[in-house]
């Protein structure tokens, strides 16, 4: 919102009645269209009486001014009429600086995001997670907060567990030149597919686990050749990705830490021995129960997760922590929260929740091994990629070909990701995401490059006059620009990077339309010119803002 304007309207309201003097900007809203007014403020808690025939007496007192042409009760709205040379000229000339968005508190938030599993492949469905994470980081940062991004990585388990043994089993000694992580996650599913064909053979899985936990020499040497393979493989993906984090914390690490905190943890009501396992008896708040270690030893997720918060907050001490984890995970975040607090670790914790994603093709499932991989998933976006910007740029040599084809799949997967709400199921369609129309990824830069190329064929514009901003395009553009604070702290807070990514088609799409019905360059005048070419400037910057925190590159052309 823009505070100074609202400011000028809440003192000029409260001459005429005290109640106005509490006003908030957050208080005033937008009409539902701008012919309704440029600003709105609803008086439903101020009034004392009707709310309509309040809001219809106070506009009979309110005549133009400074900054109002006029003002108009619409049911219980006051819906003010805004001089546009004044709400054009703070609007577009307002610089560009973090100290706009309304901060309650700046807080130390810790975000844990990513958490592949090591001796898997890193697939489509990891790509949603890395994206709504990264965005997250950017828009905490933003804000105000000091964040720290976590990686927590399953590099233990029975998935790890039924690799090696596939591997000792069916393929010692092979060690592939190149693709080594898809050649993992071939042999994982493998080992799936063969121990349910043979229950037998989870026996020796089973002892596949003991040597691991013991430290059996062999099964351990191949077990961190085989991690370091995967881990090579996630840094280059997260690198081409522009993902990066702080800390990165590992299972293996936090089952022993885990273990060793098993008697501090006995000493809490809560968390006891039943039938030779250690659970945590939830049933009070109606959480059901949590199985720490199965009465075989084996350590379970939680007893993980308990001493990774310890070493975040021993070392962070953070205010908050965030957990970006899909939605299966629910009631166990649920219980490992309750955990938490009981343990005296009264941090806030949220849990950003996030649905599946699909391809047309179906459902994935690493361990059926239908999984599309994340660099099978690239490669044909970029291969589609390069066929579309050939079309439109023969004259460019393949270097830059690529460069910018390259930038156009990131956006294309990105934005695929991050438009739909975290709570919904993506069916990703590689076609429909790179389009250049509709609300695609490479539809935003392409509007982002368009109005650079304007910058480049305007050389010098002089004085603007915002008055001659009062075509109703124009008006749609002011009030999305003045709403673009709002909607990034709403994404903020509801931690949805999808509402700030819907709030970046609706301004291009209208910047678009204004762009096909109203000349810039050949404007009446100078004048409108300038307001015009000053006014698509600003949309740009505020695109490019949107861009940057979505962890989108933008391109200069296109």
């Amino acid at each position: 919102m823009i505070t100074d304007i609202v400011l000028k309207i809440k003192l000029k309201l409260a001459e005429i009645d005290k109640v106005f003097k509490d006003v908030k900007p957050e208080n005033f809203t937008f009409p539902p269209n701008v012919e309704m007014g440029d600003l709105s403020l609803p008086v439903f808690d101020l009034a004392k009486e009707n709310p309509a025939e309040f809001a219809a007496k106070i506009s009979e007192k309110l005549e133009s001014n400074e900054v109002w042409e006029k003002v108009e009760a619409k049911g219980p709205y006051l819906n003010f009429y805004l001089k546009a040379e004044v709400w054009a000229k703070e609007i577009i000339e307002a610089r560009n600086s973090k100290s706009e968005i309304r901060k309650i508190k700046k807080e130390k938030v810790m975000i844990e995001y990513s958490q592949p599993n090591t001796h898997k492949e890193f697939h489509v469905g990891h790509l949603r997670n890395a994206c709504i994470g990264s965005a997250l980081v950017n828009l905490y940062k933003y804000s105000g907060n000091k964040v720290i991004a976590a990686n927590y990585m399953g590099d233990t388990g029975t998935h790890v567990s039924k690799c090696l043994w596939a591997l000792q089993k069916f393929h010692k000694d092979e060690e592939p030149k190149d693709n080594k992580a898809n050649f993992l996650g071939k042999v994982y599913s493998e080992a799936v597919q063969k121990t349910e064909s043979d229950p037998e053979l989870e026996k020796e899985v089973s002892e596949i686990s003991q040597k691991l936990e013991t430290g059996d020499k062999e099964i351990k040497k191949l077990w961190k050749k085989t991690r370091q393979w995967s881990l090579d493989e996630f840094e280059r993906i997260y690198k081409l990705l522009g993902v990066d984090f702080d800390v990165f914390y590992f299972e293996s690490d936090m089952e022993k830490e885990g273990k060793k905190m098993l008697s501090k943890l006995l000493e809490n009501k809560y968390i006891k021995e039943d039938q030779g396992a250690v659970i945590a008896d939830l049933k009070e708040f109606d959480l059901d129960v949590l199985v720490l270690i199965k009465s075989d030893g084996a350590a379970l997720y939680g007893i993980k997760d308990i001493p990774l918060a310890y070493k975040k907050v021993k070392k962070y001490k953070p205010d908050k922590m965030v957990y970006v984890i899909d939605v299966r995970q629910k009631l166990y975040l649920q219980q490992i929260f309750k955990i938490l607090d009981l343990l005296g670790l009264k941090q806030e914790k949220i849990h950003v929740m996030y649905d599946f994603v699909n391809l047309k093709e179906g459902a994935m499932a690493s361990r059926k091994g239908n999984v599309v991989s994340f660099d099978e998933f690239y490669k044909k976006m970029l291969d589609k990629s390069i066929i579309e910007t050939k079309k439109r740029h023969k004259d460019w040599d393949d270097e830059k070909l690529n460069q910018v084809a390259e930038k156009i799949s990131l956006a294309a997967m990105k934005v695929g990701m991050l438009k739909f709400g975290n709570n919904k199921v993506i069916t990703f369609d590689m076609d429909e995401a790179l389009s250049f129309d509709g609300k695609t990824g490479p539809y935003l830069l392409y509007t982002a490059a368009r109005i650079n190329s304007i910058k480049e064929k305007v050389k010098k514009v002089g004085d603007a006059d915002y008055s001659l901003l009062r075509e109703v395009e124009e008006k749609e553009l002011l009030k999305l620009l003045a709403n673009n604070e709002n909607e990034i702290e709403r994404a903020y807070r509801e931690n949805d990077p999808s509402v700030l990514c819907n709030y970046l088609f609706d301004l291009a799409q209208n910047f678009n339309d204004f762009y096909q019905k109203h000349s810039i360059i050949r404007a009446e005048n100078e004048k409108l010119k300038a307001a015009r070419f000053n006014l698509a400037q600003k949309v740009g910057e505020k695109l490019r803002l949107g861009l940057d925190l979505l962890n989108v590159e933008w391109l200069e052309k296109m």
